[in-house]
């Protein structure tokens, strides 16, 4: 069995494939029909070291054959599905969309890892770690199925879909959310999971939990079938799934053989059945707030904005009963 190298830039990040003249190129992470869309060519995404890097700079090595080869075509699949709505991403087999945002999220936390934590002293870590990348490991070898155009076996992860209003402002209209490491200081979780949002449809995706949370919590999405979530609302919407995914004991393991180059098998399962630990509701009510605090348009600034009495945290999808909230065209608006 032999591995392949996907975290020097001197290597492809899909395939592992060693880079020169010849075959080198790069891959964006958020691709360029996506950025010219959302007209993001020229704007700038946080980074997990709380700077900025401009949207087109957000690149990883990549090599030729895989970046006109397997990824041009999902790219095209995903591109053509976005412009039927949320019902067009229904109709996308479910792995390929699955495989797109898993490509993001990785995509996005191995950029990070060519980027050192603090620019100005270039003998400091890399924001996030080799070892970091490495426990990634399962994440890896599934996106390994974009260069095999690999349907085989079941997706193991939840992805939903869902109707988010769009403005018509396609700046306004995009947003993403990347969860990484959850919960209080010294207690922090892995939870490898993405959201994001464009022209009126939501995708949230959490990986590595078998599928589990898609069987388990289907039914608490289609509670909002039909209904456009403000974006205040979808952003609630993931945190919840990114809290909840963060508190799953299991993870699936991921077994991939590499021999000679292709990919000869894929295996997933979970490795003691589904289980959680407890919800922590002020641990939740802070990572919200979290979130919303980095977004202004939301008008959170505070704790005391999202978090009540010391067990009650606001929701705007659910009414105090438990139903689901449409909001008004005022607040759409």
């Amino acid at each position: 069995m032999q591995e392949i190298d996907t975290l020097s830039d001197d290597h492809c990040f899909l395939c592992g494939a060693e880079l020169n003249d010849c075959n080198r190129s790069v891959e964006h992470v958020f691709p360029k029909w996506l950025l010219r869309e959302a007209k993001l060519w020229n704007e700038t995404s946080h980074q997990l070291n709380a700077t900025l890097l401009p949207y087109r700079q957000c690149l990883i090595p990549c090599c030729k054959p895989c970046n006109s080869g397997p990824l041009s075509s999902l790219e095209n699949e995903v591109r053509n599905a976005f412009g039927h709505g949320a019902a067009g991403l229904d109709r996308l087999d479910p792995t390929r969309l699955s495989l797109w945002m898993a490509k993001i999220y990785y995509g996005y936390l191995r950029r990070s890892h060519s980027l050192q934590a603090d620019r100005a002293n270039p003998a400091c870590d890399r924001i996030i770690t080799a070892s970091a990348m490495q426990s990634l490991h399962p994440l890896q070898s599934f996106i390994q199925r974009i260069r095999l155009d690999d349907k085989r076996g079941s997706t193991p992860d939840s992805t939903f879909v869902c109707d988010v209003y769009s403005s018509g402002d396609s700046a306004a209209d995009f947003d993403w959310l990347a969860a990484t490491l959850i919960g209080r200081p010294g207690r922090e979780r892995l939870a490898p999971a993405i959201a994001l949002r464009h022209k009126g449809v939501g995708i949230i995706s959490l990986f590595e939990d078998g599928g589990a949370q898609k069987k388990l919590f289907q039914s608490t999405i289609d509670k909002f079938a039909g209904i456009q979530l403000h974006r205040m609302q979808f952003d609630e919407l993931a945190c919840r799934c990114f809290y909840r995914h963060s508190l799953m004991r299991s993870r699936i393991d991921m077994y991939h053989q590499v021999a000679d180059g292709p990919l000869t098998a894929i295996g997933s399962f979970p490795l003691d059945g589904y289980t959680w630990d407890e919800w922590d509701t002020e641990e939740y009510a802070m990572y919200l707030f979290r979130h919303l605090k980095e977004r202004p348009h939301h008008g959170v600034t505070k704790l005391s904005d999202v978090f009540f009495d010391g067990n009650r945290v606001i929701s705007y999808l659910y009414w105090p009963d438990g139903t689901p909230r449409v909001a008004t065209a005022d607040e759409l608006h």
